[in-house]
């Protein structure tokens, strides 16, 4: 079955009330664009889906690859949350409170910060982003906590 995801219109849309916008406060400031506007349909790179292609003349900068730590926490934790939630099943790790225990983190390259904690992992089937057009059977996405403000929430997928 071949999934696509159309222009629609969910700029106009309010999310201020959705359980996402409710989760995403708690990390407002290290967000650089406000919870209460919606950028979805935004054409700056910012939202998704996002058709990730080759270009002509394009240069990488990154000098090294994603280094990960798996933490202390397996999945049948009590304090590691797992849900189904309508768009996507997400692994939710509890925040870190001094240097144990120990979240899983990745290193990201190309000046973010050394080891950043994994605040969850999405599950999406299929996948939301896509390569050279081409989308695959499911993404797995990590979201990290930066502390450096200026930068974001950080998120590595795997498709």
């Amino acid at each position: 079955t071949n999934f696509t995801y159309v222009n629609n219109q969910w700029k106009k849309i309010n999310g201020n009330h959705t359980a996402e916008t409710k989760y995403w406060k708690e990390f407002r400031e290290y967000l650089p664009q406000n919870l209460g506007e919606n950028q979805c349909g935004e054409t700056n790179g910012k939202q998704s889906p996002i058709d990730l292609v080759v270009s002509e003349g394009a240069e990488c900068h990154e000098f090294h690859e994603i280094r990960h730590r798996p933490g202390d926490f397996r999945l049948d934790d009590t304090e590691v949350e797992t849900l189904i939630l309508p768009t996507k099943l997400r692994i939710q790790f509890p925040r870190r409170i001094g240097k144990e225990p120990d979240v899983p983190s990745a290193d990201i390259p190309f000046g973010w910060q050394k080891q950043m904690d994994v605040l969850h992992i999405d599950i999406k089937i299929p996948s939301e982003h896509t390569v050279n057009g081409k989308r695959f059977a499911a993404e797995y996405q990590m979201f990290l906590l930066s502390t450096k403000t200026d930068r974001g929430i950080p998120a590595i997928s795997i498709l």
